[in-house]
């Protein structure tokens, strides 16, 4: 497939951008290595997470006001369906997660119930050569009926809080989103002991996997903690202590029942 790629790019510089055989062959050559090196996003540097967020808190969501990039910076990783962003700060990890079916309002139908009887008078504008009427009646009779797209909401966040030599500085540390093998991770030394963190998504298994290594025998500790800013609770799984549940459900009121039929999760 690579080859087949290769030899297509090869033809495409000779045929149609004018260039030599020469001249083409180095572009091509200087493409390939470029290919065959990692693709990989690398900071040695934390994520700035010092401004304040809309709800007046100290994290990476708000406004870009030139204090730091906060979100942009944290590594992406997902599977389709799941999906997280990785700050990977020292002390305390924080991974915000995605959900695609979280999504602001409820489920409705919202199909055009004109939109059948349309289509054929659509048909006969578009076999009359008049365009433009026929997408202005389109749009107008077979649109769906909804007003607008909702908002996407998060999931929650995971907080990762470590409580081993926090007093001490760190030394050697590196974020890292490798593209070519879909995993993110962060590595950096502390008192001495080197700790590795790597994420990853599963698509066949559904999940988000991250492991965390010490190079110390003991040399971990933490506090682990699942919430989302509001509408959700989390507990502690009942035959399982090490397990954290969260529960809850969007606000999403319908104006005539007052019911909410926010979407659960």
């Amino acid at each position: 497939m690579k080859i087949r790629q290769y030899f297509f790019i090869y033809f495409l510089l000779i045929a149609f951008n004018g260039f030599s055989q020469n001249t083409a062959q180095r572009i091509y050559s200087s493409m390939e290595m470029l290919v065959q090196q990692p693709m990989m996003l690398k900071y040695t540097t934390e994520v700035d997470q010092s401004y304040k967020n809309v709800y007046g808190k100290e994290d990476a969501f708000g406004e870009m006001d030139g204090k730091g990039k906060g979100w942009v910076e944290a590594l992406p990783i997902g599977n389709g369906k799941l999906g997280g962003m990785l700050f990977g700060n020292v002390y305390k990890e924080h991974l915000q997660l995605n959900e695609e079916s979280l999504w602001a309002g409820f489920r409705k139908n919202t199909n055009n119930p004109k939109a059948y009887d349309a289509l054929l008078k659509v048909r006969r504008l578009i076999f009359e050569g008049d365009h433009r009427k026929a997408t202005g009646y389109a749009v107008e009779n077979m649109m769906g009926t909804t007003k607008g797209v909702k908002s996407y909401e998060p999931l929650g966040d995971v907080f990762i809080e470590f409580t081993t030599d926090t007093a001490k500085a760190y030394s050697n540390y590196e974020r890292l989103l490798n593209l070519d093998s879909a995993y993110a991770s962060v590595s950096y030394t502390l008192g001495g002991n080197v700790i590795n963190r790597t994420a990853f998504a599963s698509s066949p298994d559904k999940v988000l996997v991250m492991k965390i290594k010490s190079q110390q025998s003991r040399g971990l500790n933490c506090v682990i903690s699942l919430s989302r800013i509001g509408n959700a609770k989390t507990v502690t799984g009942s035959d399982n202590t090490d397990m954290l549940i969260m529960n809850g459900q969007l606000i999403a009121i319908e104006n005539t029942t007052g019911e909410n039929k926010g979407e659960l999760f």
